[in-house]
């Protein structure tokens, strides 16, 4: 009997061990499933961002030249009107 019952014991023991084990393992794969979803989540959000900023410096950069543009054009006509 008494050892019927330790048998039933060890028994329960490694199905609560295999159960654990199996729970930490499903809850390692989600966690690096969220931090992979995460990651690229993240990776899109700075591509955005970046194409973005890029987008926004090459309209100033071709605002900035053309202001510089006109100004040289102004100056050579100031040139002119003066001879």
């Amino acid at each position: 009997m008494l050892e019927k019952l330790e048998e039933n014991y060890a028994l329960r023991t490694e199905a609560s061990h295999a159960i654990l084990v199996a729970k930490i393992d499903a809850s390692h794969s989600i966690l690096q499933a969220k931090i992979e979803a995460s990651n690229w989540v993240s990776t899109f959000k700075n591509g955005l961002f970046f194409s973005f900023l890029g987008i926004g410096l090459k309209i100033v950069w071709d605002k900035y030249n053309e202001y510089k543009d006109n100004q040289a054009i102004q100056e050579i006509d100031s040139q002119d009107i003066e001879k």
